[in-house]
């Protein structure tokens, strides 16, 4: 039974620690990066699409860049989780790993959800809407 217990808490030491590591860098990003783009949101509100994604020499566009590298960036540790799990075969015996694991990828989805969100309104729409009027544009002028 001890030698089981080593082996679950070296597993645990080993891959643990790094997925850790990660997970909370990215939850301190993504956190300072949703209070940042909450603020720029409330600053942009009631402005016309190109007003804002001209809005501070085009802060939108940034915004836009950054919510789209975390969205990637949560994706992959979720794949790395992932891959965490399925090199080391768990057993019946890793449960508590296995759900260490299932609680970083579930806040990891979460944290996707939050970006999509702030960045939906107004931002995303509003960027459509730039690019939608600069191809009709291009369009029209052929």
């Amino acid at each position: 039974m001890i030698e089981k217990i080593e082996e679950i808490w070296g597993i645990m030491k080993e891959e643990i620690p790094d997925a850790t590591v990660l997970s909370i860098i990215y939850y301190v990003a993504v956190i300072i990066f949703s209070i940042l783009l909450n603020n720029y949101n409330g600053e942009i509100v009631g402005k016309s699409a190109l007003d804002i994604m001209s809005y501070k020499n085009g802060l939108s566009w940034g915004f836009l860049l950054f919510a789209i590298v975390f969205i990637i960036l949560g994706y992959l540790l979720i794949y790395y989780y992932w891959h965490i799990r399925k090199r080391k075969n768990f057993e019946v015996n890793f449960v508590i790993i296995f759900v260490i694991l299932i609680v970083y990828a579930i806040l990891d989805f979460i944290c996707s959800i939050v970006i999509v969100i702030l960045i939906n309104n107004p931002i995303f729409t509003a960027a459509v809407t730039f690019i939608t009027a600069i191809y009709a544009f291009a369009v029209v002028s052929k």
